[in-house]
């Protein structure tokens, strides 16, 4: 979900080019199209990351260690406390 929110920032950003760190490799293989996506739970957020690629020139994935990515967590988590309202953004309502 953190994912589909940065995708969706980075679209009422008007962004277009985006580079994505993300702390699982299993996640980021997946996207690459290196691995399958065989939980039928995330295959629906999966389509929802590959709806969202679309409304950019670019989107990359690049795997980061967990160890290396501490400040990240704790932007992200205060990220997550600060509202904006519940527009909608690409077909999506964001979650407050």
């Amino acid at each position: 979900m953190a994912l589909i929110y940065a995708l969706e920032e980075a679209l009422y950003l008007k962004a277009k080019l985006v580079e994505c760190f993300l702390d699982s490799e299993l996640l980021v293989r997946q996207l690459q199209g290196s691995y399958r996506v065989r939980n039928e739970n995330l295959r629906s957020l999966y389509y929802k990351v590959q709806h969202l690629e679309a409304f950019f020139e670019k989107v990359s994935f690049r795997h980061i260690k967990r160890v290396e990515n501490r400040q990240a967590d704790r932007l992200a988590k205060e990220a997550a406390t600060k509202e904006r309202g519940n527009e909608v953004v690409a077909g999506y309502p964001r979650v407050s």
